[in-house]
C-alpha cells in the first residue's frame, strides 16, 4: 500500500479490514449518522473504559469525525459487524510515529449488547496487522484498565 510523504491513506486507498465476525472502515463523514447512533449512544461502561463518562452530542462527534480526518498522527477505524453490517464501535491507532514506528491503541465497543461477541478480540487483531503488517510499526501500547475484564480476555 502507498502512503503519502506524511504517511495518510490517499483518498483512492479507502481502508477496509476484513474478518469473520467484523469488518473495520477508515472513519469517515458518509458513516456520521450511525456514527452519531451508536457512538452518541454509548452506555456509562464504554464511556468509563476509554476514559471519559462525558455524553458526546452529534455536533461533538461530528466535530470530532473532521478532526481525526485530517490528522495524520492516527488512523481511525470504525468497527462493523459482519453479518448485520451495523457499527457496533471503534480502534484507533493514535500517535503514529514514523520515526520510532510506535502508536497507541485503543478500541470501544458502545454498547453492552455488542460485547462479548468476539467483535473487540477480532477488530484489536485486524488494527494489530493492519499497525505490523501495513504500517509496518514495531511497536503498538494499549493500555487496559484493571476494571475492563473484556479487554483483558482480548489481549
Amino acid at each position: 500500500m502507498e502512503y503519502d510523504r506524511d504517511n495518510k491513506l490517499s483518498a483512492a486507498q479507502m481502508l477496509e479490514l476484513r474478518g469473520r465476525l467484523v469488518y473495520l472502515k477508515k472513519m469517515d463523514r458518509q458513516y456520521e449518522k450511525e456514527y452519531i447512533a451508536v457512538m452518541g449512544n454509548s452506555d456509562l461502561e464504554a464511556r468509563t473504559g476509554t476514559g471519559t463518562s462525558q455524553l458526546f452530542t452529534g455536533a461533538d462527534l461530528i466535530a470530532h469525525m473532521d478532526r481525526v480526518a485530517g490528522d495524520g498522527s492516527r488512523i481511525d477505524l470504525l468497527i462493523f459487524s459482519l453479518s448485520d453490517h451495523q457499527l457496533v464501535g471503534e480502534v484507533v491507532l493514535a500517535d503514529l510515529d514514523p520515526v520510532h514506528r510506535s502508536a497507541h491503541l485503543r478500541i470501544v465497543i458502545a454498547q453492552q449488547a455488542d460485547r462479548n461477541r468476539g467483535f473487540g478480540a477480532e477488530a484489536l487483531l485486524l488494527a494489530l496487522h493492519y499497525g505490523f503488517g501495513m504500517r509496518q510499526l514495531h511497536r503498538i501500547e494499549l493500555e487496559a484498565l484493571a476494571r475492563q475484564p473484556a479487554c483483558h480476555t482480548a489481549i
